[in-house]
């Protein structure tokens, strides 16, 4: 075995060592409880959301918000789409679905739902499509959504948009200045199914055992190596401050870290 050949086999070896006590370590000697519940946190357009009502939903969009730096206006039925009546004289389509439905990123008058009312309204078609996109929510959470809010606005039709993560569990909206989740904490409550000493994690290990997918390794890998590596929690912490121009973990609201499930 030449020179650099024995080299690569030693990083190798190293390497495999490294990650083995990680593991190790991380499984049979770190106090960190293992969260119970697999919810991420979204960080997306905090202002045009509130924390919901109805149980299973976590959280929804806040009516008649607006967004001033995207120029995203929410209706009064919490939907991303022009102000609607019960009262109907067309056939109406309501299209549910996450933030591919939502578009944080698209022009209002750019929403497929918007170009495919369009496209029908040029053929002479009487139609009237609705957005009911919400970012970071799943099959069941849209359901829910239906049921608690638009079935009120006699849909004709229901489109439920699918992508490959909304088998998943659901996600928590970041919700600055929330007063309802700072009287749960104040009072001490924690997620149901977590351990006693959960309430007693500092910010930074809540935030690592929770942490949104940093890396696009997939949700089931993700998890599992937040469950088992304290290197790649630390490395996902580190992510996570750069892409959200965090200086100070700390420093954020601490209705982040503590939620009522």
């Amino acid at each position: 075995m030449n020179e650099k050949m024995k080299k690569i086999s030693y990083l190798i070896y190293l390497t495999a060592l490294i990650f083995l006590a990680d593991f190790v370590y991380t499984n049979y000697f770190e106090k960190l409880p293992r969260l119970q519940t697999e919810i991420y946190l979204q960080m997306l357009n905090p202002s045009l959301h509130q924390r919901a009502q109805a149980e299973g939903l976590f959280y929804e969009l806040r009516p008649n918000a607006v967004n001033q730096t995207d120029n995203v206006p929410i209706n009064a039925y919490g939907m991303r789409d022009k102000a609607v009546s019960p009262k109907k004289d067309r056939f109406r389509v309501l299209v549910l679905g996450d933030s591919i439905t939502f578009g944080p990123e698209v022009k209002s008058e750019e929403l497929f739902t918007e170009v495919a009312e369009r496209i029908l309204d040029g053929k002479g078609r009487k139609v009237e499509i609705l957005n009911a996109g919400v970012c970071g929510y799943n099959t069941k959470q849209e359901y829910i959504a239906l049921r608690e809010h638009y079935l009120k606005l006699k849909p004709d039709l229901v489109i439920f948009t699918y992508c490959t993560d909304d088998m998943s569990d659901p996600a928590i909206q970041y919700l600055p200045d929330d007063y309802a989740q700072k009287k749960l904490i104040a009072k001490g409550i924690t997620p149901k199914g977590v351990p006693q000493n959960y309430r007693d994690l500092s910010k930074i290990q809540y935030l690592s055992v929770v942490l949104p997918n940093q890396f696009g390794l997939g949700y089931e890998i993700d998890r599992w190596l937040l469950g088992n590596s304290g290197i790649y929690r630390a490395l996902s912490l580190l992510r996570f401050k750069q892409k959200n121009k965090i200086k100070d973990l700390q420093s954020l609201p601490d209705f982040l870290f503590s939620y009522d499930y």
